[in-house]
Order: structure tokens, then C-alpha cells, then sequence
């Protein structure tokens, strides 16, 4: 078994590491640039996603304004039964007398 020597910060302190203690330290470092790095990205994408969602939210606060349906909920009702209304008034007509 090899020893590696592994001197600390404190620079007054030896202590014996094997190859094996030595690999994970090197494995957990490299998982931990990976995961920083990682973390970055997602930190970048999700800045992105809410500058999105400020502008899509800017957009339909501005088409919601402007749009006189979006105020006159029963509007929209009214205007659909005025025109159906003429299409199915003859049909329920010839339904009540019986063909």
C-alpha cells in the first residue's frame, strides 16, 4: 500500500493519505467543480426563464387592458347565444311540432 504525504493549510501538520484516500479526495473534488458548474448553468437558465415569464406577464397585462371581453365576462356568452340563436330556433321549432 502506498502512502501519499498531505500537508495541510495549517502548514505545521503531516498527515499519511493512501492512494485510495487519495482518489476520493480527488473524485470529490472533481464532483464538486461538475456539480458547480452544473449549478451555474441551471442558475443562468432559470434567470432566463424569469425574465421571460416578466415579459409574457408585462404582455398580458397590456393585452388584458386593451381587451373589453377580458372585462365583460358575459359578453362573450351573449354574443355567442345571438348567433346561434337564429341557426337553432327553426330546428327547435320543427322539433316541438313534430317533424
Amino acid at each position: 500500500m502506498q502512502t501519499v504525504s498531505w500537508q495541510f493549510s495549517s502548514g505545521h501538520r503531516n498527515d499519511l493519505l493512501t492512494s485510495s484516500e487519495c482518489n476520493a479526495l480527488k473524485d470529490y473534488a472533481v464532483n464538486g467543480i461538475l456539480a458547480k458548474a452544473e449549478n451555474c448553468r441551471l442558475e443562468e437558465k432559470l434567470q432566463s426563464a424569469q425574465k421571460n415569464a416578466t415579459v409574457w406577464k408585462q404582455r398580458f397585462d397590456e393585452w388584458r387592458k386593451h381587451d373589453a371581453f377580458m372585462d365583460e365576462p358575459d359578453y362573450g356568452y351573449i354574443d355567442i347565444e345571438s348567433c346561434f340563436n337564429p341557426i337553432f330556433e327553426p330546428l327547435l321549432e320543427t322539433l316541438k311540432s313534430g317533424f
